[in-house]
């Protein structure tokens, strides 16, 4: 049970007052009020494009207001400090984006986020942060391995970051703003790549910094999380705060308050109808095996069916996805598609015959992200946008504008950077090149990971439009609440290998997780 924030000492750890901002003519914050207190957990929610972002960017100064004031232990900090600046004043950020160094080990990058870094005391040479902890192992490890034991996980150290599945390199970023020592963190999406089991640690570490007296601002879209790791939460609507509550409101009065109306999202995705074509698989996939991730896995999609795979960090899931396609080669098996045989998986040739995965990483994986959003949604198409080797404006336009209207995606022009869309729009666009590929089978890895509730019921509600047109459908999620609601039947994977299946009716987030860890 939470301890409530009165019972702590009332204490204002951190104060915002009339805080704006603006981009051009747009307005992402106006005249927002918000205040911490010490040893208090505030979960901070909006959906996509409401102002959390920018708002998190003021608070560790990496942008300034334009106007208002941000007050911490009662002393005001300039509107133009550092980022460097308000760290050394105890505020510590982990973004959703990672800031790791990937040709950095471990240790490194844990301890770069130490106080104790020598290369903050006055009077030293000035090195890079990686040139001085490459050249101190010991104390680097030491600082690394007391971070860690206060996560309670245990990572390799000295293992680079550029080798570690997205999971991984989220804990080390955690655990390097930990090595800070702040008295105000910032996690922004802190489990956004992480299973419902490894979640549930970040969660109890929070829980333990904040009765040791760290504030925290905790940002997510996983609603169910709320509850369990805040005190109080904070709903920001179109730039302005709308109320804050606590954390045990329900969960149907804070999406009203996110999206301005009252939304069922459980209902809406459990009354998609899925077409089950009576004929043979679009995918069969017999006995793959590929490393020690991918054990003899079998197992087969019809067309129009939803086939979801749940299992815990480590199961395999991301590779046996990975495998399919052909990103990463099979060692062994065999997979069929609409009845013949692929003999050399490979990611062009499967593309080419109708199979596309949409990554767990969308940002790096899914997107170019030097080019535009219509550039991004027709690469997949060009052989039909263009003639003799020149490409048609005008087709380029069309198709881009019939997968926008299909999916409800958000932008400004179709020529602007597709960066500059929010998570769950970048996400949209990853699928919308896929289906002007005319896909027949749709990988998706964590489609739904860091992204808001509206976001999430439309993904959903394009999963179950492309099943209705015959499309099969293998969908990885670490939300285990929300598997049965896309799916017809779910897997269970552990230790790169199937433990069986149940359908969507016998699915609820405890038993999933209970067959995913082996408990049941």
């Amino acid at each position: 049970m939470n301890v409530g924030i009165e019972a702590r000492r009332p204490v204002s750890r951190l104060e915002l007052r009339g805080i704006s901002k603006r981009y051009g003519t747009i307005t992402a914050l106006d005249r927002v009020d918000f205040e911490l207190r010490s040893g208090e957990v505030r979960a901070l929610l909006g959906k996509n494009g409401a102002g959390k972002s920018t708002l998190v960017k003021i608070i560790s100064g990496t942008e300034h207001p334009d106007s208002g004031r941000v007050t911490l232990d009662g002393e005001r900090i300039p509107n133009q400090v550092s980022a460097v600046e308000v760290k050394r004043r105890g505020v510590a950020t982990v973004f959703q984006e990672l800031s790791l160094v990937p040709g950095l080990t471990v240790a490194e990058n844990i301890a770069m986020g130490s106080r104790d870094n020598p290369s903050n005391d006055a009077g030293q040479k000035k090195f890079s942060l990686a040139h001085r902890w490459m050249y101190r192992p010991k104390q680097s490890r030491a600082i690394a391995s007391t971070a860690l034991e206060q996560l309670g996980l245990e990572l390799p150290l000295d293992s680079e970051v550029r080798s570690l599945a997205p999971a991984l390199q989220q804990l080390t970023e955690i655990a390097k703003a930990i090595a800070a020592r702040p008295t105000v963190l910032v996690l922004d999406e802190p489990t956004s790549s992480l299973s419902d089991h490894d979640a549930q640690d970040v969660i109890a570490l929070v829980r333990r910094l904040a009765s040791a007296g760290t504030s925290v601002i905790y940002v997510s879209h996983r609603m169910k999380e709320i509850p369990i790791v805040a005190d109080t939460l904070t709903v920001i609507r179109d730039g302005m705060v709308i109320d804050t509550l606590p954390a045990s409101a329900p969960i149907s009065q804070v999406a009203e308050l996110m999206l301005g109306e009252l939304v069922q999202a459980e209902g809406r995705r459990r009354q998609a109808s899925f077409v089950r074509q009576k004929r043979g698989p679009v995918l069969a996939v017999s006995n793959l095996k590929r490393g020690h991730r991918v054990r003899g896995v079998s197992l087969h999609i019809q067309p129009g069916e939803v086939v979801g795979i749940a299992g815990i960090r480590g199961a395999g899931r991301t590779e046996l996805l990975r495998a399919i396609v052909g990103v990463d080669r099979p060692d062994s098996g065999h997979i069929e598609l609409n009845g013949r045989v692929v003999r050399r998986p490979a990611p062009g040739p499967m593309f080419r015959a109708g199979v596309a995965l949409v990554p767990e990483d969308r940002r790096r994986q899914g997107v170019v992200s030097s080019r535009s959003i219509e550039e991004n949604l027709v690469l997949s198409c060009l052989d039909r946008v263009s003639r003799w080797g020149f490409v048609s404006n005008r087709e380029v336009r069309e198709r881009a504008t019939q997968q926008t209207q299909r999916l409800d995606l958000k932008y400004g022009s179709l020529r602007d950077a597709v960066l500059s869309l929010s998570g769950g729009n970048q996400q949209k666009v990853v699928i919308g090149r896929c289906l002007n590929a005319q896909v027949r089978v749709l990988l998706l890895d964590e489609p739904t990971r860091g992204i808001d509730i509206h976001a999430k019921i439309q993904i959903y509600e394009v999963i179950a439009q492309l099943a209705s047109q015959g499309i099969g459908v293998l969908l990885v999620s670490s939300e285990l609440e929300e598997l049965d609601g896309p799916c017809d039947r779910i897997l269970i994977m552990r230790e790169g290998q199937l433990h069986g299946e149940i359908s969507r009716d016998e699915a609820n987030p405890s038993r999933l997780l209970a067959l995913a860890m082996g408990e049941e």
